[in-house]
């Protein structure tokens, strides 16, 4: 865990409300932090933006609801944040390197 103490209360939120749709802005007002505060220091204590982690904690998320749901993708979007079907499935291949179809078909409890 990060030893910055607003960094681990921002990744904390943004665990906590990975599944719910999230603007930065909206965050940071949660947190008392201006974003020209948090970015940089996340940036430099994790490596990546506020929206990166946020992301990743989505993806893993999704990855673990393919793993061991039934659910059609459509619900799982919905339960990792997201709106868009489409979007969700470009990003998760950019990051996992397959499509959740394909994730699901190699790693699903099938």
């Amino acid at each position: 865990p990060p030893a910055d103490s607003e960094i681990e209360r921002a990744t904390r939120y943004l665990r906590q409300h990975s599944g719910k749709q999230l603007a930065i802005a909206g965050v940071c007002r949660a947190l008392a932090v201006s974003q020209r505060t948090l970015a940089p220091r996340f940036k430099a204590t994790l490596g990546m933006s506020p929206l990166n982690y946020l992301q990743s904690q989505r993806i893993a998320r999704a990855r673990q609801l393919l793993e061991s749901s039934a659910l059609p993708l459509e619900r799982i979007v919905e339960q990792c944040g997201y709106e868009d079907v489409s979007s969700f499935r470009k990003l998760f291949a950019r990051q996992v390197g397959m499509t959740p179809r394909e994730y699901r078909l190699r790693f699903g409890n099938d």
